[in-house]
Parts: structure tokens; sequence; C-alpha cells
């Protein structure tokens, strides 16, 4: 699952800004807290992302759209709350799938 995340994220970063896209891959695959800008924009906090933007950003505001709604993880943005949630998932159920596959070896 991680892995496929993984290569569908990377597939389709073009999309969005390539001083964003490891932030993405790291906050989805392995849980890794997003900063300020990403947050405000997963969690639909559109003030909050405006405001936090950097320039590129602010002039791709249309493509990240576009790359959230259609290749990130539904239950991974939305709100702030899915945000924390999908941290714990990433950092932890992740890591139990990949061992349970290991043990069925």
């Amino acid at each position: 699952m991680k892995e496929h995340l993984r290569k569908n994220i990377e597939s389709h970063c073009e999309l969005i800004p390539p001083h964003m896209r490891d932030a993405v891959i790291h906050y989805v695959c392995d849980g890794v807290p997003p900063g300020g800008f990403l947050t405000a924009l997963l969690s639909n906090d559109l003030m909050g992302a405006f405001g936090k933007a950097d320039s590129t950003n602010i002039d791709n505001m249309k493509n990240w759209v576009i790359f959230i709604y259609n290749y990130l993880p539904q239950n991974s943005h939305g709100s702030a709350e899915n945000i924390i949630d999908w941290c714990h998932y990433a950092q932890n159920d992740f890591r139990q799938e990949i061992e349970d596959d290991l043990d069925g070896i």
C-alpha cells in the first residue's frame, strides 16, 4: 500500500511545485507532519493557505486542488483532525501492514 501510494504521488507530482514534492510524499507515505502552508491547504483553510504560501504556491493553487482531489487518499485531507489521524496511520499502521506481510513469507 505504502509503495503504491508513493509511486502514484510521484507519477503526478508535476502538478505541484518541485520544492513541495518531498513534503507531500513524506506526509502521505511516512506520516511526517506537514508545514504551515501544506497543513492549511490540506485542512481546507483557504485563507491560511494563501497567507502562508510563497508566490510559487499561490500561482499553483488550482494545480494543488487538482492534485489533492485526484491523487491523495481521501482521508488524508479535509480537516486538521484528518491530518493528525493520517500522520498516526502512516507512522503506525503502514509499519504494521509491512510487518504482517513479512510474517506471511
